[in-house]
């Protein structure tokens, strides 16, 4: 078994908002061998691995550095060994700081009101029809205008009293508005592409919005009915697929459930939706909107836990419904995670991004040159041949597009960007979306390489990733892999520590109990010590007791294992020395056999887990000791003193 260190824990936790760092980050406290820890490193991870708001005190303080000292020193030997030069270990590296990078590229104030304003939204159902005036995302700009146009068009036709049905059937671009005449029915936040949400949601009922751009295209969006949201529903179901006596069956199932019967066992033998019937026909939870409509009405018109419906007709076939919880909506707590996560996913997401690239251009000073983007993303300007742009002999690469930090970048750097992606278009559109993603890639890496100078704490996590990564490979190595593997040692820590694994408190047994004393007198004679049934075939064991419950007038059970003798009232009328054993208590009759005698070694077999994690113990010991006698170890004893101070204050 791995022990993990102090140190560890929390290795891959927490990010920016750690607390206040002190400014003399790079004063040493210790040196290990050749390498300095500062005294800011230290104070970082002894503040982090500390329960909040305890009392610090001088001890706390030596017993941690003691601790740290033995950290470092397995670094260090990870290091000499060249551990960290490893393909694995720079692959695992870049995978922790790709991670840690993007949690110090998030605005989490605006991902934060986005996620409140989803949980605003979710308390409503919004039912909506609309009209789409489809244009690609990079469509030209006067194809955009044209489709955009129509809409407005359109508008001032339903504004002057024309059916919005009618319309939907005659202009939309969605298919499906010849069958529903662009009603899209009821639906809550996250199920809609965010701007149709956010003017489905803001425009007031009976009325039509302005032409909503979403990457589909226009949408004029009428909205017919607002209601507060139901929430979800947690249910199970017995499903019978359809056929002929489905009905009568379903009904016969519903009356045997009134009787009494067992749901899970009705459901495992008789519910055609396999899936779920293993686990008692449970599905996942549900809003109304993502279940057929039968289904639904009968889910939610349940209302107490327990309930079960009426058999209720389906296109699946029937089923009876159970009711295991209501989830309402307007619970915050309750719903938050699942909304991060889906706001995180969900287009409304790029509003994060953007106000991301416009703080960062602030904070870098980003410049760009109107004049030559303009130039930069004419197609005319340069050559597309077979569905590829060639900038080899361009003679605009030298024009300069901006400046980041006083940096230039040059449309050069743009051609490359763009050569990289597997498709290519020739359109104006393509070239301005290409160059804000090159504009966009190139302030993210600037934050990248200078995010330990904006957030002190980031140098302390990212060396505490290196490190940790180090310390696992050469603790692996060293102590965990080499005490499973050595054989010799761990029988010989057991020898040596024989009277540690003595446990008089416990007894493994085999008790066997019934109501006939004649079954207890054979099984006896038939098992008469420990060895005999230890030789007894597994299936065997199992079988035992069945075959004589087989005669309805006898009563055996076998119970076996590891058990508290002062809690068993059976082990309790024992007496030593412990032997096979047959006596009466209350009207049964009792056969013990006793599979280890609990004054005398457990055996290293059936506790090796155990013995490897203390010989583990050991060679570390060991192994620390050799590492001390090779790197020296030096403490700033001012420094120290002053850490005392600092880490002491209330």
């Amino acid at each position: 078994m791995k022990k993990l260190h102090i140190l560890t824990i929390g290795l891959i936790t927490g990010c920016a908002g750690l607390g206040m760092m002190p400014d003399n980050t790079n004063t040493p406290l210790l040196t290990v061998g050749n390498e300095p820890v500062s005294r800011d490193e230290f104070i970082y991870a002894f503040n982090k691995n500390r329960p909040a708001d305890s009392a610090v005190t001088k001890t706390d303080v030596d017993e941690y550095l003691d601790l740290y000292i033995n950290f470092k020193l397995k670094v260090a030997e990870a290091r000499a060994r060249g551990m960290d030069t490893t393909r694995a270990f720079k692959k695992e590296f870049a995978s922790y700081i790709s991670q840690l990078n993007n949690s110090y590229l998030q605005t989490r104030n605006e991902t934060d009101s986005l996620v409140r304003e989803a949980f605003e939204r979710l308390q409503y159902e919004v039912k909506a029809a609309h009209i789409l005036f489809a244009v690609d995302e990079l469509a030209l700009p006067a194809d955009t205008l044209k489709a955009y146009n129509k809409a407005l068009a359109i508008r001032d036709s339903l504004e002057a009293g024309a059916s919005f049905a009618t319309m939907a059937v005659k202009y939309s671009d969605d298919p499906s508005a010849r069958q529903n005449k662009g009603d899209l029915g009821y639906f809550t936040v996250l199920q809609m592409v965010y701007p149709f949400e956010t003017a489905a949601y803001t425009t007031p009922v009976g009325e039509v919005s302005l032409p909503v751009r979403t990457k589909f295209g226009y949408h004029l969006i009428k909205v017919l009915d607002k209601r507060h949201n139901e929430g979800r529903v947690s249910v199970a179901h017995i499903m019978i697929r359809k056929s002929d006596d489905a009905k009568e069956r379903a009904f016969q199932l519903y009356d045997q459930l009134m009787a009494g019967a067992d749901w899970e066992q009705l459901c495992q033998q008789n519910s055609a939706d396999t899936q779920s019937a293993s686990r008692g026909g449970v599905l996942p939870p549900f809003r109304r909107q993502q279940i057929v409509a039968e289904f639904a009405d009968a889910a939610f018109n349940l209302t107490g836990p327990g309930e079960i419906s009426d058999p209720v007709q389906t296109p699946y076939g029937w089923h009876i419904i159970k009711l295991i919880e209501k989830l309402p909506p307007d619970d915050f707590a309750a719903n938050e995670q699942q909304l991060r996560a889906q706001v995180k996913r969900d287009s409304r997401a790029r509003i994060s991004r953007q106000k991301l690239h416009e703080q960062l251009a602030r904070e870098h000073n980003l410049v760009e040159n109107t004049a030559n983007i303009q130039t930069i993303v004419q197609p005319e300007n340069h050559k597309f041949l077979k569905n590829k742009w060639r900038f080899e002999h361009d003679t605009l690469g030298h024009l300069p597009l901006f400046t980041l930090a006083g940096q230039p970048y040059s449309a050069d750097s743009l051609y490359k960007f763009i050569s990289k992606a597997p498709q290519q278009q020739n359109s104006r559109p393509y070239l301005l979306d290409q160059y804000k993603r090159f504009k966009e890639e190139k302030l993210l890496a600037y934050e990248k390489a200078h995010l330990a100078e904006k957030y002190p704490e980031y140098k302390f996590l990212k060396q505490e990733y290196y490190d940790g990564i180090l310390l696992f490979s050469i603790m692996e190595e060293e102590v965990w892999a080499k005490a499973s593997r050595d054989s010799v040692g761990l029988a010989a820590y057991y020898e040596q520590h024989r009277q540690a694994f003595i446990d008089t408190t416990r007894m493994e047994a085999v008790i066997f109990t019934s109501n006939q004393q004649d079954v207890i007198d054979s099984l006896s004679r038939a098992i008469p010590n420990a060895g005999t049934w230890q030789s007894l075939p597994a299936d065997e064991k199992e079988t035992l007791a069945s075959r004589y419950n087989e005669d309805t007038l006898v009563s055996l059970h076998l119970d076996s294992g590891e058990f508290v003798i002062a809690r068993h009232p059976v082990l309790q009328k024992l007496t030593l020395p412990y032997k096979e054993t047959t006596f009466a208590m209350d009207d049964h009759w009792y056969y013990v056999i006793p599979l280890r005698d609990p004054y005398q070694p457990i055996p290293l077999a059936a506790i090796k887990g155990r013995i490897i994690a203390d010989y583990q113990e050991v060679l570390e010991d060991q192994w620390l000791q050799e590492l001390k006698n090779k790197y020296p170890v030096t403490i700033n004893e001012p420094v120290l003193k002053n850490v005392y101070q600092t880490l002491e204050k209330p």
